[in-house]
């Protein structure tokens, strides 16, 4: 009878895991691992346990070359240089998507290994990361301004406490300040912009994540991502359409709420591609040895040219 109670209870908790449930702590951490459960329609292998993310493992060479092209078009686009505007444009989008799918990625290895998520220790790892090198940013520039840029004194004074709370996006759109306007009158910390919609971005996401895997599911949070990416993305064309009218498209470009899709996708992609798993084992959605699999890459490969033509 005990071992029946028990065989009950370790079927019960595997249940429990593959819809995103925490572990149970009677069954001891062997019980705690669980293939991740793949999206509708799509053949799946039964995987082995999740590894954990080790420190010197973290980073991602590929997704740091990613990230330098991403900059130097963005770098190129404020150089005013012809043609590249495009490529600044989507340069911004490929770096909230990179951002979006390893923080998702790591909220996830952290679940799945310990059933819960430690928001204080994520908000410390962000401070860490993001606080120090912007206060020094800020510091040099209300340092140098006023000898190498005066004309951009005056709105700088207003822009610093927006830099500093992270509402850099939000303040520029409530004081009508154009992120288009012509580049003789510099905002010089109008491209906090970006920063600031990532960090209201690492402040709600982690919250929704747990929330999606307590109730539902991993493949449910892919679908969440989705919709939320095309939520947003429908909201920007909306309101460019039918409030914006010809004039001037700030407001959709920096609000959090317009340019969330790219943060989303990478999200969505987080939860179908572990990139810390051996190679053949990292897309989760579809079975080592499937014919599919070398498609995935090719199609990824088509949409990029397909953005940037």
């Amino acid at each position: 009878m005990r071992i029946s109670r028990r065989v009950t209870r370790s079927n019960h908790h595997s249940t429990k895991l593959a819809h995103g449930g925490p572990p149970d702590p009677e069954l001891g951490q062997g019980a705690a691992a669980a293939g991740p459960q793949p999206l509708p329609g799509l053949a799946v292998a039964v995987l082995p346990a999740r590894t954990a993310v080790p420190a010197a493992a973290a980073r991602l060479p590929g997704l740091d070359g990613l990230r330098a092209v991403a900059v130097v078009a963005v770098l190129l686009y404020h150089l005013g240089l012809p043609h590249v505007a495009g490529a600044g444009f989507l340069g911004v989008d490929v770096f909230f998507t990179i951002s979006g799918f390893i923080i998702t990625a790591l909220l996830l290895h952290e679940y799945s290994r310990t059933g819960r998520l430690d928001f204080l220790a994520f908000y410390q790892r962000r401070a860490r990361r993001l606080l120090p090198p912007t206060f020094v940013m800020v510091a040099v520039v209300a340092t140098l301004s006023p000898l190498l840029a005066p004309q951009a004194v005056q709105r700088l004074g207003s822009d610093i406490p927006a830099a500093a709370l992270y509402v850099s996006n939000w303040w520029q759109i409530f004081s009508e300040q154009s992120y288009f306007e012509n580049f003789d009158n510099p905002a010089l910390l109008q491209h906090l912009w970006s920063l600031s919609v990532e960090e209201q971005y690492y402040i709600v996401w982690p919250l929704c994540v747990l929330a999606v895997l307590r109730v539902t599911g991993r493949r449910w949070l892919a679908l969440v991502s989705l919709a939320g990416a095309v939520a947003s993305t429908a909201w920007m064309a909306w309101l460019y359409e039918f409030h914006i009218n010809g004039g001037d498209p700030s407001r959709v470009y920096l609000g959090t709420d317009t340019h969330l899709m790219g943060l989303l996708l990478g999200s969505a992609l987080a939860c179908v591609f572990d990139p810390w798993q051996p190679a053949g084992r990292r897309w989760l959605v579809v079975a080592p040895g499937s014919t599919a699999r070398p498609w995935v890459g090719a199609l990824g490969a088509a949409a990029l040219l397909g953005v940037v033509a």
